[in-house]
């Protein structure tokens, strides 16, 4: 029932018919080793249709910057209204290597943490952000 719209930047929307209790998943291609990873989750959509658009004007952010990097990136989201947030990175096998917000409620604006990298291995990782509305993710690159 979901439509992946832009699978290329991970700028990701999906479509459902009704309410209920969805599986979402996606792949991720290794380009260098072309192995793949698929991440799966549930959600539930209280509203007959949910998402994100990317060009609407409460348009949601995630992401880091340097990317890729080799010491330290700063990830930045922003929350368009107030949202109990949970943040983690997880590796290309879909393991949690690291919590960054747990359960924490913040108020909307733009958020930025300093993450350092160092203790992991040259690789993709994505960054996970559950809040409210949904859940977003967005790839980062540790050389």
């Amino acid at each position: 029932n979901g439509e992946v719209v832009d699978s290329t930047s991970m700028n990701l929307r999906f479509e459902f018919d009704s309410a209920g209790t969805y599986e979402v998943c996606f792949t991720i291609t290794d380009p260098v080793t072309d192995s793949t990873s698929t991440f799966c989750d549930s959600i539930t959509v209280g509203a007959a249709t949910t998402g994100i658009d990317p060009y609407s004007s409460d348009a949601f952010h995630l992401g880091n910057y340097p990317n890729p990097f080799s010491d330290m990136t700063n990830i930045v989201y922003e929350l368009p209204a107030e949202s109990e947030v949970k943040l983690a990175v997880y590796d290309h096998m879909g393991r949690m290597v690291d919590l960054l917000v747990s359960g924490e409620r913040q108020m909307a604006g733009e958020y930025r943490i300093e993450y350092y990298g160092s203790d992991l291995k040259s690789g993709i990782y994505i960054l996970r952000l559950v809040i409210d509305r949904g859940v977003y993710t967005s790839k980062m690159v540790i050389q």
